[in-house]
């Protein structure tokens, strides 16, 4: 097969987050394992070129950079610029590994030029929470406009069967046209051997950390429901509070925490609490925390994927976490779930697994196991599947 990546996924603001790593494995285990079929990765010439030295090129990949005329916008001519670039190109599939980038960076999106249209969908966060997201008529008329390519596309993968019912119930998309191709952690994420223990000690000295601890992955964003985790993590028993710090590792800025005035305001009130933010750390440091921590919470109020979840069961962190959208897909068991709306009940399941070591060490072990069948090699077998019922329908 010949297939045509659309890269602006890593080319945006995502290619940070969690849309740009999953795309980087996506691709770099379809080059490995699937060397038969010919890679041509189209990207933006006017965006950022960073992402392409991450890109682990084969020999059947070919890159092609889409010119621009001056000017970001998607006016006429430089859509008919696209147009004539991108019908030079063969391909059987074009798969645009996320619709919903900024339109001021976008690569004319049609399906009757490069073979069938494929697209990966991730969540639909801007329209559940529109009021949040889509504040203006602008937005909103954006957001649905990437939406019709979601609904035109002959195929579409989603990253969990939480994000696939959103997209039936929410859009009437039939069931038949979405697969749920999964999630996987980065092999950066692994249990660490004993013979760490000097990088250990560096980590805890590094980042301040003495003692036990519990940790969470959040940010600002309301959704992430970092307030609430706040107040369930105070209201525990003396004795657990004076034993366990929490430490949040956040993208967020320090500013930005003091700019949130619900945030902060309650940073201020439980002054007397070890609470550690950290910003910005790196993976390898991540995965570190993982590895040390004595409880790992998420909180969020809704996910279409949830990496921490199964990047810390794989890290050997005893999880507890939401019962929301797609979290107890990559969580394997309902026990250690709670609801993110209800503090007293998040309070009571970090309090079950901090009470119990032998519930403790349980968990562990099950997240490791469970955690080492969630493979990206899975994920791009099933999307491979896909394009080739594809192709031969």
């Amino acid at each position: 097969m010949n297939i045509a990546f659309d890269l602006q996924a890593l080319q945006s603001v995502n290619n940070i987050g969690g849309i740009g790593n999953y795309n980087l494995d996506f691709l770099r285990t379809l080059f490995v394992n699937y060397k038969d079929n010919k890679y041509i990765l189209i990207f933006n010439s006017n965006s950022s070129t960073q992402f392409i030295e991450k890109i682990d090129k084969s020999r059947n990949s070919h890159m092609f950079g889409v010119p621009y005329l001056p000017g970001n916008d998607m006016n006429d001519r430089n859509i008919w610029v696209n147009y004539l670039y991108l019908r030079s190109i063969s391909s059987d599939i074009f798969h645009i590994l996320s619709p919903f980038e900024d339109q001021k960076n976008t690569v004319i999106h049609t399906n009757n030029i490069l073979g069938k249209l494929v697209v990966t969908i991730y969540d639909f966060i801007p329209y559940i929470f529109k009021h949040y997201y889509l504040t203006s008529e602008e937005k909103r008329h954006r957001y649905l406009e990437r939406l019709e390519i979601v609904r035109s596309a002959d195929l579409i993968f989603s990253i969990s069967e939480a994000t696939r019912n959103d997209a039936i119930r929410l859009f009437n998309i039939p069931s038949k046209k979405i697969i749920n191709i999964g999630i996987a952690p980065s092999d950066n994420y692994y249990k660490y051997p004993t013979s760490k223990t000097h990088h250990i000690n560096k980590i805890r000295q590094k980042f301040s950390i003495s003692g036990n601890f519990i940790l969470t992955v959040s940010n600002l964003d309301h959704r992430k429901n970092l307030l609430s985790l706040l107040k369930a993590y105070t209201s525990l028993p003396k004795q657990l509070l004076s034993q366990y710090s929490l430490v949040i590792v956040t993208n967020s800025t320090p500013k930005s925490v003091r700019e949130n005035v619900d945030i902060s305001n309650y940073l201020n009130s439980i002054s007397n609490h070890n609470i550690i933010m950290l910003y910005s750390i790196t993976d390898e440091e991540l995965c570190s925390l993982y590895n040390i921590c004595d409880l790992f919470v998420y909180a969020s109020l809704y996910e279409g994927g949830g990496l921490p979840v199964i990047e810390a069961m794989k890290c050997g962190a005893p999880v507890v976490a939401s019962n929301s959208s797609s979290i107890p897909e990559l969580v394997g068991r309902s026990d250690n779930l709670f609801s993110p709306t209800n503090i007293d009940e998040i309070a009571e399941t970090i309090e079950k697994v901090l009470s119990n070591k032998n519930y403790s060490n349980e968990l562990r072990n099950f997240g490791i196991q469970f955690a080492n069948t969630i493979t990206w090699e899975k994920v791009v077998g099933r999307a491979i599947n896909g394009y080739m019922a594809l192709v031969s329908n």
